[in-house]
């Protein structure tokens, strides 16, 4: 997301510039390494899993790259709006960001542990068609370096986006909160509530249609994770104690995130509908024309609501049927690689 900063219209620095490449030789990478994982590995279901991952986070990597300029475009928008500022939520996403930190310092802390242990325990080999040193250190330095990179570099954009996320969910909260406030009065002007709520919804629109692929990707990262941990629970025979207390920690906390996603997007939606609960408490104004009124009634009625890339609106709701669903086709493809 860095690289995109700047306006796309503006002429680009040289850090830029080399940001954009870096980003871009990492995508590259994650494509060799899916390459290498089907060449090198036995297929079983959580190479199966690893590859459809992999594949995930470098999609919300490119789409992260892409968009990045836009991003900044949203949120110069959002600020632009003059709100009261939140000194709870700042509390809230500064836990939040910590969180994180320490999630991927556990993860790093882990991988390190058991690459250390033993070179058989490092996924590098498998990411560059079994290649390896004939020293043992020097694969074991490089195994540990690819662990703490892959952790950093490749685990990281799904979790960064959902930060954005809920800081976006937030402000337009706020933003609905204060234009609540604001048809308080005893005699509204229906037309100019009409334009004013006409433009923000469009604003709302615009951003969803901008983030909503970044969504589906972000979901699915975290939800993939419990795919893995029913997997790996049936294959704990070689992983050792750090790894399984790992694993059983990124589902939690990848869960929680999907969770946090569809609870801030839930918020805007209630915001929203008690805009339109409190719209047909307001009086008649005869020197608006009974058209506007009407007009605004309905515009204030419809659903405002972030899409998973435009196929289902995110709710709390969607958590439950997303952890049936892949426990459901977690079982399945078991039984299909059994038989």
């Amino acid at each position: 997301m860095m690289t995109g900063i700047l306006a796309p219209f503006k002429k680009k620095t040289f850090c830029d510039k080399l940001l954009s490449f870096f980003s871009y030789c990492i995508i590259i990478s994650q494509g060799v390494m899916v390459i290498s994982m089907i060449v090198t590995e036995s297929i079983t279901p959580v190479v199966v899993g690893w590859i459809i991952l992999t594949i995930a986070t470098a999609m919300c990597r490119y789409f992260l790259c892409q968009r990045a300029s836009g991003f900044s475009i949203i949120a110069q928008r959002l600020s632009s709006f003059k709100v009261k500022k939140d000194r709870h939520f700042k509390i809230q996403l500064t836990i939040l960001i910590c969180s994180n930190i320490f999630y991927i310092l556990l993860k790093i802390a882990v991988a390190m542990s058991a690459c250390i242990r033993s070179s058989a325990n490092c996924i590098y080999k498998s990411c560059f068609f079994g290649s390896e040193f004939e020293d043992p250190e020097i694969n074991m330095a490089i195994g540990v370096l690819f662990e703490v990179l892959y952790v950093i570099l490749f685990s990281m954009p799904a979790n960064t986006f959902v930060i954005f996320f809920i800081a976006i969910c937030h402000d337009i909260r706020l933003i609905f909160k204060a234009y609540q406030e604001g048809i308080s009065s005893k005699v509204p002007n229906y037309q100019y509530l009409l334009v004013e709520y006409s433009n923000f919804r469009k604003i709302i629109l615009k951003i969803d249609h901008e983030i909503s692929c970044l969504v589906f990707l972000s979901t699915f990262s975290n939800m993939f994770f419990l795919y893995f941990t029913i997997n790996g629970s049936s294959e704990t025979v070689g992983m050792l104690f750090e790894e399984k207390i790992a694993l059983c920690v990124s589902v939690v906390f990848s869960i929680s995130m999907l969770f946090l996603m569809c609870r801030w997007s839930e918020k805007v939606s209630s915001s929203a509908a008690s805009i339109a609960e409190q719209a047909h408490c307001l009086p008649e104004n005869a020197e608006n024309s009974p058209v506007a009124h009407i007009r605004y009634l309905y515009l204030v009625n419809q659903d405002v609501h972030f899409t998973v890339w435009g196929l289902f609106p995110l709710r709390k709701s969607f958590v439950f049927a997303s952890i049936g669903t892949v426990i459901t086709y977690t079982v399945l493809t078991k039984d299909v690689f059994k038989s």
